[in-house]
């Protein structure tokens, strides 16, 4: 289905969970007008300095040691024009890995729900945070307290990203019917750990054991 007239990035944060199995969540950007490849290399390097940032220190955390964000990638579109991007960018994130210290299943994941104030599905978003080493309490959830430094940290993020030069804010993109578009206002999650699918199917087993059974 196609993308809504107007113009629009697609933001994915790109990292590495063990075992190699790579991890990619993100958000659309709207503009005002067709982005240039210099507007998007500034933007991309924008994005990738909030990675950075303390202020995004608790996200990092959800991850071990031996896993990290690597880079940010961009699409910009101007479906006006064309169905596929018109530019594309990429920044590289350096040296930034995450400090859990417990394990989970490389599946396991925080949503961040991205609610726009319009009812129905096709009106919500949702961001998966790798959760690989998220600490979780004696009823095996994450503290609420702990959720909300994760929510209001993601809440900075999407306000940084609405103060970049040229964008006017992060939105939910629809292309249910003839497409539309709904500003993100505000970020809801819980406390169960979820789960992306596509990552556990990508998950390799790393060993299989049998014991045998004496008639």
């Amino acid at each position: 289905m196609p993308l809504p007239v107007g113009y629009y990035t697609r933001i994915n944060i790109v990292g590495h969970l063990k075992g190699g199995e790579i991890f990619n969540w993100g958000l659309w950007a709207q503009h005002n007008a067709l982005q240039t490849q210099t507007d998007l290399n500034t933007m991309a390097s924008a994005v990738a300095a909030l990675i950075t940032a303390t202020s995004f220190a608790t996200i990092r955390s959800l991850i071990d040691s031996g896993e990290g964000y690597d880079k940010v990638r961009l699409y910009h579109y101007a479906p006006a024009v064309s169905q596929n991007a018109k530019v594309v960018a990429e920044s590289n994130i350096t040296s930034v890995v995450g400090s859990g210290t417990t394990y989970h299943p490389l599946q396991s994941a925080i949503v961040m729900t991205l609610n726009t104030g319009v009812p129905g599905r096709a009106n919500r978003g949702r961001a998966y945070l790798p959760a690989t080493s998220v600490a979780l309490g004696t009823d095996h959830q994450i503290g609420s307290s702990s959720l909300q430094t994760v929510a209001d940290e993601f809440k900075t993020f999407v306000n940084a990203i609405n103060a970049l030069t040229n964008v006017l804010s992060c939105v939910v993109v629809s292309k249910v019917g003839s497409g539309n578009t709904n500003v993100i206002t505000q970020i809801v999650a819980d406390t169960r750990l979820d789960t992306q699918r596509r990552r556990a199917n990508k998950e390799t087993v790393t060993a299989r054991v049998t014991s045998t059974v004496t008639p």
